[in-house]
């Protein structure tokens, strides 16, 4: 049988996570010479080579690169140029697959009409460490925690897919130039928003975005990321990848650049009580949220002024 599917998995010193995203992979029951596995080792300093070559004898169609200009679109993007499949999913290295997730893509992608651009389903969270009380569900979106249930259908309005479990038809992708440089992680700092832009762009080609339940993955919440301190970090870094975002796709003129960053800098001046957050963390969970959504405005405004009051 020919390559229908191409799953792409960039990594970056996640070996023990790693391990058991390869061994789901192993348990799928798609035939294994319908899809391949592309891991894209983003100049891990572990022993990633070393596992994953370890594989190569009990896993068909698995193939290793190494990228070593960091940053994961640039992985995504060599993932995309070494794909043999029509359709390419994308995994996060700690997204375990359920064991009908790269059949369902290929049936999904096959049999619904009008033929979606992109695919995906639930991210369920695995936690490793006990789950915070305050982590309500308005943090969910932050670990890239989704589920909409059990119903198949396309999404609507501001319902989205993550990065940890989407699928593309590939000439869709390719015709949006893959990802953009630059709007994703680069090693440890938490740049974001590279799937949704790619998500958007393809949207723009009347292309729907398809939600189902069977394409699920179990995904890993490590202890570090549950502590109020990542999460203000996460949410500033948010902010400033979404302004980065609005102007990579957007393009916008000078005057627009200085009316987005008027729109921000009047929102602090008419209520500058939001400015008193970041110096205290509040233990109501409401309140914590709402201190991460006034760093997430401080790094949508510094991003302006970085990335486009500059330029």
């Amino acid at each position: 049988m020919s390559i229908t599917l191409s799953v792409v998995i960039p990594t970056y010193n996640r070996v023990f996570y790693l391990t058991k995203v390869l061994k789901g992979l192993e348990q799928q029951s798609l035939d294994k010479s319908c899809f391949e596995i592309i891991i894209v080792d983003n100049k891990s300093t572990d022993n990633t080579k070393e596992v994953v070559l370890g594989y190569s004898t009990s896993i068909e169609n698995l193939i290793y690169i190494y990228e070593p200009k960091q940053g994961l679109n640039y992985a995504r993007n060599t993932g995309l140029c070494q794909a043999r499949g029509e359709y390419i999913a994308y995994l996060d290295d700690d997204a375990v697959p359920y064991e009908h997730w790269a059949k369902k893509i290929i049936e999904v992608f096959a049999s619904v009409k009008p033929q979606p651009g992109v695919v995906g389903g639930p991210t369920v969270p695995v936690w490793v460490g006990e789950k915070p009380t305050w982590l309500i569900p308005k943090f969910e979106p932050a670990i890239s925690m989704i589920n909409y249930g059990g119903e198949s259908r396309f999404l609507q309005g501001r319902e989205f897919l993550v990065g940890a479990n989407m699928a593309f038809l590939k000439t869709a992708l390719v015709s949006i130039g893959g990802f953009i440089d630059g709007l994703d992680r680069i090693g440890d700092k938490l740049l974001s928003g590279g799937d949704t832009a790619a998500i958007e762009s393809v949207k723009k080609l009347n292309l729907g975005v398809y939600y189902h339940p069977d394409i699920a993955v179990d995904h890993y919440v490590s202890a570090n990321r549950l502590t109020h301190k990542w999460f203000i970090k996460r949410y500033y870094w948010g902010g400033y990848s979404e302004a980065l975002m609005w102007y990579k796709l957007s393009k916008p003129n000078y005057r627009l650049r200085l009316k987005k960053i008027g729109f921000y800098l009047y929102g602090f001046i008419r209520n500058p009580a939001h400015l008193a957050y970041p110096f205290y963390t509040p233990a109501n969970p409401q309140k914590f949220w709402f201190k991460c959504i006034v760093h997430a405005r401080i790094g949508y405004l510094y991003s302006l002024f970085n990335h486009i009051a500059k330029n």
